[in-house]
C-alpha cells in the first residue's frame, strides 16, 4: 500500500535583490526578480499496519471529507539555522510569509493559488522552512522552541462535527530551501525549490455502522457459541469520555521515555513490533494517580453508573457525518467526534488501574440484544481506545498502547456478545487520514 501525504503545492514568486558579489553566504541580492517554488505535503513512504505491527502510519490511509481539507491562510516560517538540531533550538524566525484567503484564488477541487505575485528580499543562503496552515498567529521574533511548544487551543473550529472547518495543520519535518546564486536556478522557468509535509493537529473517531445484519444501520446478528443466529444486537447509544479541551501543542512532541527530557519533533513514533518512543499532549507528564484533571469534557471518572447516564449521543446517519470506508468492506461509517491529542504517560499495570479511568480515551456503548418476541435487554459497555497494538491484548506498559495521536482516525467495529459466550468488544483500525493535492500557487 502507498501512503500518501496532504499535499498543498506553493509555487511562490519571491522578488529579491541580487548583488554583485560572488559568494552565496549572506550576500545581498539585488536587481533581478527570483522565484521560488515550495511544495507542500510532499511523500511516499510504505504504510503500517497499527496491529501486529506499530508505527505512524497505521492500518493504510483515509481521504479527508468535508471541510477537513479546506485552507484559509499558510504561513511560511524561515530560519537560517538548521532547527532540527537541539543546537539550533533557540534559533529565532528570521521571515515570516502570511497569505490569507483574500490573497488565494480558488480554482475549484481544493486547488489554489496566489491573486498578485508577492515580493521578498533575500539573502544567498539556505533556509529551514516549517508551514502552519489555518491559524494566524503572528510567529515574528519568535525563537523555534518557543513555537515548537505553543499550544493551540482550537485545533479546529466548530462545535459540531456538522461545523467543523479551519483544521490546523503544521509541518512534520524542517524543509530546506536553498537560495543559491551559482545554482542557474531562480528564473520563473526554473525556481529554487522545497517540500514541506503537513499534518493535521485534530483526531477523528469513526463508528462502523454497517454491522453484520441487513436489518438497518448499527444492528448486528446476535449469535450463540453454535454461531447460530439468535437475534439481533442493536447500538442505541455512544458516547466518547475524557476528551481534552484546552489544546494540542503546535508541532508533535515526541520523547523517548515518555518525559520532556531530549523532546524532538521531527522524528517517528517508531515501527513494528510496538512504538519505541511516546508523543506527549500538554499534559501528558502530569497524569498521575494522585492527580484530578480539570482539563476534559465529559469526564469518564465522574460517571458512576452508564445505565443512568443521560448525555448519550444517539448514533445516525446524515451526509455531513457519514463516510463510506472504501479499503473497509465498503462499511459506512459515522464521524462520532473529532478530538485533541491526549495521550498517556509511561506506566505500570497497577498504576494503570487508576490512570487510564483519569485520562484515558474512552468509548462507551449502549446496546440491546434481542431474541424474538422476547423483550430487548439494555446493556452497558466501556473501552479504552488504543493507539498502538503489538497484539490483540498489549500491555499497558507499551509505548503509546492507549493514547490518542494528532491526524489520525480511530475507526471503531463492535463485536456483538456471544450468547452464553464472550462478552461485547471492540476492533480498532488507526488510519493516517489521506491528503489531498493543490495546484499551483504563485507568490
Amino acid at each position: 500500500m502507498t501512503l500518501r501525504r496532504l499535499t498543498y503545492i506553493l509555487f511562490a514568486g519571491i522578488g529579491l535583490l541580487l548583488s554583485a558579489c560572488s559568494d552565496d553566504d549572506g550576500t545581498r541580492i539585488e536587481g533581478e526578480q527570483t522565484f521560488v517554488q515550495v511544495h507542500i505535503g510532499v511523500s511516499t513512504n510504505p504504510a503500517l499496519m497499527r496491529g501486529p505491527s506499530g508505527g505512524d502510519d497505521g492500518d493504510g490511509r483515509e481521504v479527508g471529507i468535508n471541510n477537513e481539507n479546506k485552507v484559509y491562510s499558510v504561513t511560511l516560517l524561515l530560519f537560517d539555522k538548521d532547527i532540527s538540531t537541539a543546537a539550533n533550538k533557540d534559533a529565532v524566525v528570521k521571515k515570516v510569509l502570511y497569505f490569507n484567503d483574500y490573497e488565494l484564488k480558488d480554482n475549484g477541487d481544493n486547488t489554489y493559488e496566489l491573486k498578485e505575485p508577492y515580493r521578498l528580499t533575500t539573502d544567498y543562503l539556505t533556509y529551514y522552512v516549517l508551514a502552519v496552515v489555518n491559524d494566524t498567529y503572528d510567529y515574528t521574533g519568535k525563537k523555534f522552541s518557543e513555537i515548537a511548544d505553543m499550544v493551540v487551543k482550537n485545533p479546529w473550529a466548530g462545535k459540531t462535527v456538522a461545523e467543523a472547518d479551519h483544521f490546523v495543520m503544521t509541518s512534520t519535518s524542517v524543509a530546506t530551501l536553498e537560495v543559491s546564486k551559482t545554482s542557474g536556478k531562480g528564473s520563473k522557468d526554473n525556481p529554487f525549490t522545497t517540500n514541506i509535509t503537513v499534518e493535521r493537529l485534530a483526531a477523528r473517531i469513526d463508528i462502523d455502522a454497517t454491522g453484520s445484519n441487513t436489518d438497518g444501520d448499527f444492528i448486528y446478528d446476535y449469535l450463540n457459541e453454535s454461531s447460530t443466529k439468535v437475534g439481533t444486537v442493536t447500538v442505541i447509544d455512544i458516547q466518547a469520555f475524557n476528551l481534552l479541551n484546552d489544546g494540542t501543542y503546535l508541532l508533535k512532541h515526541y520523547s523517548t521515555d515518555g518525559t520532556t527530557a531530549g523532546l524532538n519533533f521531527f522524528g517517528s513514533e517508531g515501527t513494528s513490533p510496538t512504538q519505541s518512543q511516546y508523543v506527549l499532549d500538554p499534559h501528558t507528564v502530569d497524569k498521575t494517580t494522585s492527580g484530578t484533571p480539570t482539563y476534559y469534557t465529559k469526564s469518564f471518572e465522574a460517571v458512576t453508573d452508564l445505565s443512568t447516564y443521560t448525555g448519550w449521543t444517539t448514533p445516525t446517519l446524515t451526509a455531513d457525518k457519514t463516510v463510506v470506508g472504501g479499503t473497509d468492506n465498503g462499511h459506512k461509517y459515522m464521524i462520532l467526534t473529532y478530538l485533541q491529542e491526549n495521550t498517556l504517560p509511561k506506566m505500570t499495570e497497577t498504576e494503570s488501574t487508576t490512570i487510564l479511568p483519569k485520562y484515558g480515551t474512552v468509548l462507551a456503548i449502549h446496546y440491546q440484544t434481542k431474541e424474538g418476541a422476547s423483550p430487548a435487554v439494555d446493556r452497558y459497555d466501556h473501552y479504552y481506545l488504543k493507539h498502538n497494538a503489538g497484539s490483540a491484548t498489549p500491555s499497558v506498559e507499551d509505548p503509546m498502547a492507549f493514547s490518542i495521536v494528532r491526524n489520525n482516525i480511530y475507526r471503531v467495529t463492535l463485536i456483538p456478545p456471544v450468547k452464553g459466550g464472550s462478552s461485547s468488544s471492540l476492533t480498532i483500525k488507526v488510519k493516517v487520514w489521506d491528503k489531498f493535492t493543490h495546484s499551483w500557487i504563485y507568490m
